[in-house]
């Protein structure tokens, strides 16, 4: 079983990775790391925690969004 490195969550969505093949999942952003879940897998996951990361870009186009880059 995949264990979150959260202790808290402070946003939950519905997203899609790019990462090789298209996955649908859900992110979560919290406290402690960026994490994404597969919907079919939960431990087909993709966890980076926060003090990795210096600087996060995004596009909002037409209420929908796309995070471009992690930069550390």
């Amino acid at each position: 079983m995949a264990q979150s490195l959260n202790s808290k969550v402070d946003l939950t969505i519905k997203a899609t990775s790019f990462a090789g093949l298209s996955t649908n999942g859900n992110v979560m952003v919290g406290n402690k790391a960026f994490e994404f879940y597969n919907e079919r897998n939960v431990e087909d996951c993709i966890q980076i925690p926060w003090d990795t990361i210096d600087r996060v870009e995004a596009s909002v186009l037409f209420k929908y969004f796309s995070i471009c880059d992690f930069y550390k």
